[in-house]
């Protein structure tokens, strides 16, 4: 399982509800979250494949008021409950 987060910044006129809803009905788009700082958006991705993962990045950047974005893939992830690794 490929993860990764997508850091998406929108144009100062866009409608952010209305590009968070788009995002959220993209495939391989599991949460958005709106955020404050330098991003407007942090999206989590999970897909079988990088192809799918390109896929899901294009299709963010092609969309209405997306201005750009950041994709950082996940190596390895920890959580409280599983003192490990999940990879």
């Amino acid at each position: 399982m490929l993860r990764a987060y997508i850091l998406v910044d929108t144009s100062t006129d866009a409608d952010l509800l209305h590009s968070a809803s788009q995002i959220l009905h993209i495939k391989h788009v599991r949460t958005i979250a709106t955020t404050t700082g330098s991003h407007d958006f942090v999206v989590r991705v999970e897909c079988e494949e990088e192809g799918a993962l390109e896929e899901t990045i294009i299709e963010i950047r092609k969309m209405e008021g997306i201005k750009k974005t950041e994709t950082l893939v996940v190596l390895s992830e920890s959580t409280p409950e599983r003192d490990r690794a999940i990879r």
